[in-house]
């Protein structure tokens, strides 16, 4: 297993989201505008063109890459420089996954949307409450959105998780476990992370982490009792990062 080492970053501006297409291509965005770019040796911090909080980033290719932030823009990186995409301001936005270049799902407050290629256009919201969005993810087939349903929206009282799905066709709802991560007491309010390979193996952070086999979700006692507060994977290997920053890796 590989050893995990610090590496130093300009400035001190926080980090609320990492993309990359290769050991030598990687983005990490944050505060105040943050745009860094490791090529394999160093961070280097870009130009950018927001100055607001960079809250997430995807891409289908390291020429085809597309950031939100917390003031409603959408960046866009084409493999020279990051530009503001010309699009319709959705209000502030917290994250953005895709499954392709032609199919990028973005996230703000109870609101969710599409860029098909050619412009960003709003999908139909949740059909029975307003959730507050907070996390995209996926991979090539399928994108996932969690955040929570607030105390005043939810009919029946109290904040509950909320999780969806787009498959590139239409949105399906109300996925997200009923029941609150056991042993551990925490409040289940929210979909913190999340990662997916497939519709029947996706990992979520309430903050205890839970696990969909494609028939039921049950509870992990990976992480322990720290939240956890990041996740990814592949088809062989999860990773978490906890708020007490450890970072576990579990075979599957």
């Amino acid at each position: 297993m590989a050893t995990l080492g610090r590496v130093a970053k300009p400035g001190t501006d926080e980090v609320f989201a990492l993309w990359g297409s290769s050991a030598a291509d990687i983005w990490a965005v944050g505060e105040n505008g943050l745009l860094l770019h490791w090529d394999g040796a160093s961070w280097q911090l870009n130009q950018s063109p927001s100055s607001a909080a960079i809250t997430g980033i995807w891409g289908s290719a390291n020429d085809d890459i597309w950031a939100v932030d917390g003031f409603g823009h959408f960046l866009h990186f084409d493999g020279i420089a990051w530009r503001l995409s010309a699009a319709q301001n959705f209000g502030p936005l917290t994250s953005v996954w895709g499954r392709n270049a032609s199919d990028v799902i973005a996230l703000s407050g109870s609101s969710r949307m599409r860029f098909d290629g050619n412009e960003w256009s709003l999908l139909p919201r949740h059909p029975n409450d307003t959730p507050n969005y907070k996390i995209a993810f996926g991979n090539a087939s399928l994108v996932w959105v969690g955040g929570n349903v607030p105390w005043s929206a939810y009919k029946a009282g109290g904040a509950r998780p909320e999780l969806g799905r787009w498959d590139g066709t239409a949105l399906a709802d109300n996925l997200e476990p009923t029941m609150a991560p056991q042993p551990i007491v925490i409040t289940a309010s929210s979909v913190e992370a999340g990662w997916g390979d497939s519709a029947n193996d996706v990992w979520i952070a309430l903050p205890g982490l839970m696990h969909w086999d494609g028939a039921q979700w049950t509870y992990s006692a990976i992480g322990g009792s720290s939240p956890v507060a990041a996740l990814w994977g592949t088809p062989s290997d999860l990773w978490a990062l906890t708020a007490s920053g450890q970072i576990i890796d579990k075979s599957r």
